[in-house]
């Protein structure tokens, strides 16, 4: 009980704070024709924003109304880190969204592990500016396989006059159970003007009591939920190409609360998360994911602070290592950065030898990507 109401107080600054939408729109009028793009980014990650952007640079964006990029912290090296990459990409549209003072104040009152609410923030920061009709919310370990693909979205969710649009349905127990394709957030197209009826607070994650049972919602998934069965809650048949690692950043966050408690790495998480920063940050960046030689000690230690050798980590390695191929084929990927990543993931190939490993996959929901220590 004492934690519970702990937990609670830690939470009166966004209930009494974030009621209402933040007063940042550009326009004032009518909402125009077209979407905006928002990228809410982990600022400790800054190489996941640069893949997005230099990723959207080969985009058909004919109806891209603005690119909101939103960093979930502003430290000062934060602030300059994500300015000075908005420059690089002013051609785009590109704009850097820093989070109000209302927000500043919850995240520090939350800390870094409420994962939730910090990325629930920062999609409300990105809604709030955006002038256009529907707003898609990019996903920061999600890859664009095809150039035409949010065009596409965008086409079918005007057409369908669709709240929400997504590329991938939910597979939470309790969704599945009920027959509901609650589209998932990653890659969604939503109405802004749906987002905006009403309070920031009901596109928030959290425990709710329903008629049906209590629940517990991830981020936006509350109001879909109750709207389900109305029509304009949907995810598409035929979807753009994508390449998606879910759980990625959930799963950081749930490595660095251990705080060197050794963890295993099931589903590759933290190792993509590895890869991607030495590929994609210049040099002068400080690396703050631990490299792929520290990790590559775990695959027989599992004394180390990320290790690889529990049973379903050798069942997790043939999924990941296909869809890293699958990513290493979507534009960004260059012949020389595709090549970089497989001589990284050398030591893993010898190791688990994927190509030897047959059968279908079994996909799980899960909380992260971690297993036992």
């Amino acid at each position: 009980m004492i934690g519970r109401l702990t937990n609670y107080a830690r939470k009166l600054p966004i209930l009494a704070l974030c009621r209402r939408w933040p007063k940042r729109r550009a326009g004032r009028g009518a909402l125009r024709e077209g979407y905006t793009i928002v990228l809410p980014a982990p600022a400790d990650m800054p190489f996941l924003a640069r893949i997005a952007l230099e990723s959207i640079r080969g985009l058909d964006l004919s109806r891209c109304r603005g690119i909101y990029v939103v960093p979930d912290r502003h430290e000062p090296e934060t602030l300059e880190t994500f300015r000075g990459m908005v420059r690089e990409h002013a051609g785009l549209g590109a704009t850097f969204v820093e989070l109000g003072w209302r927000e500043k104040l919850c995240t520090r009152a939350l800390g870094p592990y409420a994962i939730c609410d910090i990325h629930w923030m920062a999609i409300i920061n990105g809604t709030a500016h955006s002038d256009s009709r529907y707003v898609f919310l990019h996903d920061a370990d999600a890859f664009f396989a095809e150039a035409g693909g949010i065009e596409r979205q965008y086409d079918q969710a005007l057409r369908r006059g669709m709240d929400t649009l997504g590329v991938t349905a939910r597979i939470d127990p309790e969704y599945v159970e009920r027959g509901m394709r609650i589209p998932g957030t990653w890659e969604l197209m939503f109405s802004t003007g749906w987002a905006r009826s009403m309070s920031p607070l009901e596109l928030r994650g959290r425990s709710v009591r329903m008629a049906d049972g209590r629940r517990v919602f991830d981020t936006m998934l509350c109001p879909q939920y109750r709207q389900w069965g109305g029509g304009k809650i949907g995810v598409m048949e035929e979807p753009p190409g994508f390449v998606h690692f879910n759980g990625t950043i959930v799963t950081y966050r749930a490595y660095e609360r251990a705080g060197g408690r050794p963890v295993c790495d099931e589903m590759f998480r933290v190792l993509l998360l590895s890869v991607l920063e030495e590929v994609f940050s210049p040099a002068s960046e400080a690396r703050r994911v631990p490299g792929v030689e520290a990790l590559a000690r775990g695959l027989t230690d599992e004394g180390q602070a990320v290790h690889y050798t529990g049973e379903r980590a050798g069942q997790e390695y043939p999924e990941f290592r296909r869809t890293i191929e699958k990513m290493l084929a979507c534009p960004v990927f260059t012949p020389e950065r595709a090549g970089r990543v497989r001589e990284m993931l050398e030591p893993f190939d010898r190791h688990f030898r994927p190509g030897e490993r047959t059968g279908a996959y079994e996909v799980r929901y899960r909380s992260d990507g971690l297993g036992a220590g």
